[in-house]
């Protein structure tokens, strides 16, 4: 059965099938307000947007969302660590 209860938190793989494909907007970003676009502001309190090449910490937070980016800042994949 389907938890259909709005406040529980997405899980990696409904991340991934929201943000995959999809270009990671800041919020005054004009061009946020499309389908193909997902502003970070909708993304959990604890996360990071990851480009190619970025430096990162190695450090395992449960709660972080890691959103890796091409240059395009097109979300590759995601996932929680």
């Amino acid at each position: 059965m389907a938890d259909t209860n709005p406040d529980r938190p997405l899980d990696a793989a409904e991340w991934s099938q929201k943000l995959v494909g999809k270009k990671i907007a800041d919020a005054d970003d004009p061009s946020a307000a499309s389908t193909e676009h997902v502003k970070r502001s909708e993304l959990p309190a604890k996360h990071r947007v990851l480009k190619p090449g970025a430096m990162m910490t190695r450090d395992f937070m449960r709660e972080r969302l890691n959103v890796h980016v091409d240059e395009g800042g097109v979300c590759t994949h995601c996932y929680y660590g």
